[in-house]
């Protein structure tokens, strides 16, 4: 007589506990993945900020400091102060019955310390009186009295951590370090150097 056994349809303890530990690796691969590739965007993300920030900020001032007169450029650790030819309006220009550009205004790029550390990269501006090709000298001697001495402000970039011009003959270079450093042990900077020849 032959003996019939059922057979066992449930799942026993220990299979459970081994599948439960194989999905705990699996989770845990995929959460890995994931936390990298969140890291990932996000870094890449404050990447294209700082280069969009810093190209902002060295094709506005380059684009100016071209237009001026090396003779007449003030540099300070903290900034620079030059004549610029363009009127109010940032857009037009006016010249001499002898074609000479008439000298429209001062011009001051400078940092200022902003909150959570960094410095913003700010512009002031004072209007010449009498525009004529001839700038004469300029109201503030120094970048700290022209950024607190008029009433004309206008943020060019954020996250700056230093600015450096220096002046060799005709030529002035520019250096500028963007620091989006969130975590000290992953440094986020972008350091851009470029050379401008004043032609006026």
């Amino acid at each position: 007589m032959k003996s019939s056994r059922k057979k066992s349809l449930g799942t026993t303890l220990v299979e459970l506990m081994v599948y439960m530990s194989l999905m705990g690796v699996v989770f845990s691969g995929v959460y890995g993945v994931f936390t990298y590739s969140m890291r990932f965007f996000r870094m890449a993300d404050i990447s294209t900020q700082m280069q969009q920030e810093a190209l902002n900020a060295i094709t506005k001032m380059s684009y100016e400091l071209t237009e001026s007169d090396i003779n007449e450029v003030i540099i300070e650790t903290n900034g620079i102060i030059f004549p610029s030819p363009r009127k109010s309006d940032d857009a037009s220009y006016e010249f001499e019955s002898t074609g000479e550009l008439k000298w429209q205004k001062w011009v001051c790029y400078y940092l200022e310390a902003q909150s959570g550390g960094g410095y913003k990269l700010m512009k002031a501006e004072e209007n010449i009186s009498s525009p004529s090709s001839d700038p004469g000298t300029s109201p503030y001697t120094t970048v700290s009295a022209f950024s607190s001495g008029v009433s004309y402000h206008r943020p060019i970039a954020k996250n700056v951590s230093s600015m450096t011009f220096t002046k060799s003959g005709s030529v002035l270079t520019l250096t500028l370090e963007i620091d989006k450093t969130t975590d000290t042990t992953k440094p986020n900077k972008l350091e851009v150097k470029t050379e401008i020849r004043p032609r006026n």
